[in-house]
């Protein structure tokens, strides 16, 4: 029975042993787990999606999904606001046409406040005062829907806010 519990425990050092010495190699020192290089390369981000398009908001939403990207969609104004007061978003998309309160009213009822969520409105309405207008109230970026596909949007989001 002795010579058993030796030739077990004689085994399992030959078994544990390389993989000990391949874990403390010296070159091995510096290289990051995977895990950790990737959580560093991907902020995870949260992003409010307030569009009365239902299925614009919905394809919206699941591209963004597929990029790892958590999303919340709202369908007006007023849900809007009260999400940017009550949650905070990394970033939101924000149509300017909804009903109960457009998307301008939204950027003047948050201006001012503590929300530091960058606000990137996308909407058809294309007037150059438009744009001026939402820039002055604090939005970041101006998208025109017909112009801009959803997969551009969702680039510049994964790309610009993601990292």
């Amino acid at each position: 029975m002795g010579s058993l519990n030796t030739n077990l425990e004689k085994a399992k050092e030959r078994v544990e042993s390389p993989v000990v010495a391949i874990t403390d190699s010296p070159a091995l020192k510096n290289v990051e787990p995977k895990a950790e290089v990737l959580s560093k390369k991907i902020k995870k981000i949260k992003v409010l999606i307030a569009e009365d398009e239902k299925p614009l908001a919905r394809a919206l939403e699941l591209k963004l999904q597929k990029e790892g990207i958590d999303t919340v969609v709202v369908a007006n104004g007023e849900a809007a606001e009260e999400e940017l007061k009550k949650k905070i978003y990394d970033v939101a998309i924000l149509d300017l046409v909804m009903p109960l309160m457009d998307g301008f009213d939204v950027l003047q009822k948050i201006q001012g406040k503590s929300i530091k969520t960058i606000i990137i409105v996308v909407s058809n309405l294309s007037q150059d005062e438009d744009k001026l207008k939402v820039k002055e109230l604090g939005a970041t970026e101006f998208f025109v829907k017909s112009d801009t596909p959803l997969a551009t949007l969702v680039e510049y989001i994964k790309n610009t806010y993601a990292q």
